[in-house]
């Protein structure tokens, strides 16, 4: 699919894809369909017929919400990047696998979670909190920054470019606010300086 431009949310293109690029076999039909809940990706969940799961994410150059918002597509590779860093710092199935990275459609596919679960951020909305949820994620938490941190030198190489913060983190959250609530705009200034200058860890 070289020099064509790749949209996973059409099935049947999707699917031809999958096939080129030998992630399944010619003639294997797996059930593709839309997920639902992002902003910044078009997401598709793979299902082959052997039951194995996939996650496909392909960054958006325009995220979906009401203001304009842009990021370059290439930040999925610093998910990725992400990603394979987390399967090197946690234990074996604390996060799922990566499968397959395309630099050209700026995609990345990873294994599925396995169903049946729950989505935790759903479940604090709706006042589910648990504290074996909390303990649990704040372990995982704890195991990243701890784990990343011993092997500093080498997490601040592979994540020297914080640009991709910027503009989805820092930009549509502390300066958004700032501007819609001018009297807090010196508060988020200083947030802003604070965390730009601790660079200690993976987060």
């Amino acid at each position: 699919m070289s020099g064509e431009v790749l949209n996973i949310e059409q099935p049947a293109a999707f699917v031809a894809y999958l096939r080129q690029c030998q992630l399944i076999a010619p003639d294997e039909q797996p059930d593709v369909c839309p997920l639902a809940g992002g902003v910044s990706n078009r997401t598709m969940l793979v299902v082959r017929p052997g039951g194995e799961a996939w996650v496909a994410k392909q960054a958006l150059a325009q995220l979906r919400v009401q203001a304009e918002w842009f990021c370059s597509p290439e930040r999925i590779h610093r998910e990725a990047a992400g990603l394979r860093w987390l399967n090197r710092l946690l234990p074996a199935g604390a996060i799922p696998d990566f499968v397959h990275e395309d630099h050209d459609q700026h995609l990345l596919i990873m294994e599925a979670v396995p169903q049946p679960h729950w989505n935790w951020k759903q479940l604090l909305l709706a006042g589910d909190v648990q504290p074996a949820h909390v303990a649990q994620f704040g372990s995982l938490l704890g195991l990243i920054h701890g784990r990343a941190y011993q092997q500093r030198e080498a997490v601040a190489e592979a994540f020297a470019d914080t640009s991709y913060f910027a503009s989805l983190r820092l930009e549509p959250y502390y300066r958004y606010t700032a501007t819609q609530v001018p009297e807090a705009a010196a508060f988020y200034a200083q947030l802003i300086d604070s965390t730009c200058a601790r660079r200690l860890t993976l987060v």
